[in-house]
C-alpha cells in the first residue's frame, strides 16, 4: 500500500504525528508574524522573531514552511548592477565640471543619470534624466524597459524640446557604457555640447 509501518500504526492507534502538529503550530506563528509585518518579512526576519519568542527553528525550515504556505516577502531587493571585469576607457574623458555644481545661466551646465525602478509586472525598468544645474529642475527624461544609448538620447531630445542649449554647454555624466557609447558621443557633438565625465568612484553631486 506504499505506506510506512510507523505511519500505519499512528493511524491505527489514532495517534497524532508530533512533527506534523508542530508544523501546523509553526505555520500559525509564521502567518501571524508575516501579516503583522504587512507581508514585508522574509524567512530570516521571521526566524529571528520566532527565536526571540522562544521558538527555536532554523531559517531553512521557516523558508520551507513559507513556501508551503505560498507566501514571500513583498520587498524587492535593491538593484545591484553586476560587476564587470572590463576596464573603463577614460582616456581623454575629462571632468570639465570639476565639482562646480553651480551655474549662472539656464542650459549651460547639465547633469544626467539613470535610475533603476522595479515594476511588479515588468521587472526592472529605467529612467534617464537630465537636470539643469542653474534651476535644479529636471528638464528632460526618458523611461523604458531597456537600458541603452537610445534611452539617454531620448532624455536629451526631451530636454532640448523645452529650450535651446547654450553652445558649448557642459553635459556631465558617469562613465557608464550608455553614456560613453559612440551613439551618444556623436549626438552630443552634433548638438555642440561638451561631454564631461565623473571619474570612477566619484558621485556627481
Amino acid at each position: 500500500m506504499k505506506i510506512s509501518r510507523s505511519e500505519y500504526y499512528y493511524h491505527k492507534n489514532h495517534r497524532t504525528n508530533i512533527y506534523k502538529e508542530d508544523n501546523r503550530s509553526l505555520d500559525v506563528d509564521i502567518l501571524r508574524i508575516y501579516n503583522e509585518s504587512k507581508k514585508r518579512y522574509g524567512s530570516p526576519k521571521i526566524q529571528k522573531i520566532l527565536e526571540n519568542e522562544g521558538r527555536h527553528v532554523s531559517v531553512k525550515r521557516v523558508g520551507k514552511r513559507m513556501k508551503f504556505l505560498k507566501i514571500k516577502s513583498c520587498i524587492v531587493k535593491k538593484y545591484r548592477p553586476g560587476s564587470s571585469s572590463k576596464k573603463v576607457d577614460n582616456e581623454g574623458k575629462k571632468n570639465l565640471l570639476n565639482q562646480e555644481f553651480q551655474a549662472d545661466e539656464l542650459r549651460a551646465k547639465m547633469v544626467s543619470d539613470i535610475t533603476y525602478i522595479y515594476v511588479k509586472n515588468y521587472g526592472w525598468t529605467y529612467l534617464a534624466t537630465v537636470e539643469d544645474l542653474c534651476s535644479r529642475a529636471i528638464i528632460g527624461y526618458s523611461y523604458g524597459k531597456t537600458i541603452d544609448a537610445d534611452l539617454v538620447i531620448e532624455a536629451i531630445k526631451n530636454a532640448q524640446m523645452k529650450g535651446k542649449f547654450k553652445e558649448q554647454a557642459i553635459f556631465h555624466s558617469d562613465l557608464g557604457s550608455q553614456y560613453t557609447s559612440n551613439k551618444v558621443e556623436s549626438y552630443l557633438k552634433e548638438l555642440r555640447l561638451r561631454h564631461s565625465y565623473s571619474k570612477k568612484g566619484y558621485i556627481q553631486q
